[in-house]
């Protein structure tokens, strides 16, 4: 029963959390059912469910995806994603997300010191385009790995435009398209069971129902309150994921 209840109640939290800022849901989920479930099941979970509120997504924000600007992205993912799904089934996984929730809580906790974000307002064209295939790149790498392929984009758009839509229409697109073929190479690492199929079927309508509430934030937010929430997961989310791995990497 305990099970049930964490996977429902974090797939509703991390469902609103996803709603709202358009990609924080494997965070949410890496840190709190990373205690309870192996890292291979949580990133086949997030990455289902990922995808599931994507795909709903999409009606939404279809008309406003700049695919011209969202090609690095999605050619950079291409090579990362299967490098990323590679790792998850030979690297320590607990050493990786302690050394990303530690970069999450630094990032996140300095720039919420500094109350705001450096924008970068004008790339020479080459460069830009170079830029965003690395992110593209990195993020795909953290998308096979652990399902985490949204946070990078979503800041360096910020980085790069105050256009909260038009950024959050391009990471949807991003997150879709890496998600799907995040799911084709992690499913030739992780084989799931009949077990795993029944606690996605469970966990759908919580997500879904979290996805809701949190669109319904998000169009609330104006770009300042959207960056501080972002922010703000990122420490907090960083913070959960370097409590529940240190005692393992500091006993091992």
């Amino acid at each position: 029963m305990e099970t049930w209840i964490l996977l429902g109640g974090v797939g509703f939290l991390a469902g609103a959390v996803s709603g709202a800022t358009g990609f924080g849901f494997a965070l949410v989920a890496t840190a709190l059912w990373g205690q309870y479930f192996e890292p291979q099941r949580v990133t086949l979970l997030a990455l289902v469910y990922m995808l599931a509120l994507n795909i709903a997504y999409l009606p939404l924000f279809w008309r406003q995806i700049p695919w011209r600007r969202m090609l690095p992205y999605g050619l950079g993912c291409l090579p990362g994603v299967p490098l990323g799904a590679w790792a998850l089934g030979v690297l320590p996984v607990q050493e990786a997300r302690l050394a990303i929730g530690a970069v999450l809580m630094a990032y996140g906790g300095y720039m919420l010191w500094r109350r705001g974000t450096v924008q970068i307002l004008a790339w020479p064209p080459g460069r830009a385009w170079r830029a965003d295939l690395a992110v593209g790149f990195a993020a795909g790498v953290l998308g096979g790995l652990a399902s985490l392929s949204g946070f990078l984009p979503t800041l360096w758009c910020a980085l790069r435009s105050d256009d909260k839509m038009a950024n959050r229409a391009l990471v949807q697109g991003f997150i879709l398209l890496s998600g799907l073929w995040a799911l084709v190479c992690v499913g030739q690492v992780v084989q799931p069971d009949e077990a795993t199929a029944w606690q996605i079927l469970f966990g759908l309508p919580f997500v879904a129902a979290g996805g809701a509430l949190g669109l319904y934030v998000f169009a609330r937010l104006n770009h300042a309150q959207f960056m501080r929430l972002v922010l703000a997961l990122l420490v907090v989310c960083g913070a959960l994921m370097v409590v529940r791995a240190w005692p393992v990497v500091a006993g091992a």
